[in-house]
């Protein structure tokens, strides 16, 4: 499902009247394989420590943050409030991951971390859209399907992150069968994805 969002991300790079940060939304997909193969090098073939791939999981959990500072600051482009909003959202985030990078289970508290940021940039986008004149029709508009996308992983996997530790002290099996939820959002994020990109790559009639 991943490679497939990938792929057609991957496909509409070159079109010129597509605006930039959709055009390039193919890094973030890649970005997600990446981690994918870091862990299965560590589970299944063992090629280097948990400690070293938890460490490029935290890397990336703050790349993965900042592309979607970037994204969202490009979409508001026009909206100097929603430029400042993002910009200060974006700065309390970094300190906190910053602050947290250290800690024994920074791992999943960036990820919680981080997801309130990406789902803050995301109500506002809704919250823009409900109080601006309609322009677009939503169900072909790619921003808008990538938009709800990674609203619902983000609202899923917020809480998951930031108590799965306490979940595994206190509740075990509770935790292994709540966490399997942080999977299935991914899947329904990287399917909105899709559908946004076919938006774009086979465009229908309006």
């Amino acid at each position: 499902m991943i490679f497939l969002s990938f792929a057609t991300a991957f496909a509409n790079r070159k079109k010129n009247l597509t605006p930039k940060y959709i055009r390039l939304f193919y890094i973030y997909p890649l970005m997600i394989l990446i981690l994918s193969t870091n862990a299965l090098l560590v589970t299944l073939i063992q090629l280097y420590s948990i400690k070293i791939a938890s460490l490029i999981e935290q890397y990336f959990t703050t790349a993965d943050f900042i592309f979607w500072i970037v994204f969202f600051y490009q979409l508001f482009k026009d909206s100097t409030i929603l430029k400042k909003f993002v910009f200060l959202v974006s700065l309390v985030i970094l300190v906190l991951i910053t602050f947290v990078t250290y800690h024994p289970l920074s791992t999943y508290i960036n990820l919680g971390i981080s997801n309130i940021g990406k789902c803050l940039f995301c109500l506002a986008y809704f919250y823009d859209l409900l109080h601006s004149v309609p322009k677009v029709i939503l169900r072909f508009e790619a921003v808008f399907w990538i938009v709800l996308g990674l609203f619902f992983n983000t609202a899923v996997t917020i809480p998951i992150y930031l108590t799965i530790h306490y979940l595994n002290i206190n509740h075990s099996e509770i935790s292994q069968q709540i966490f399997s939820l942080t999977n299935i959002a991914i899947i329904i994020m990287h399917l909105l994805f899709i559908k946004g990109q076919l938006c774009i790559l086979l465009p229908q009639k309006r």
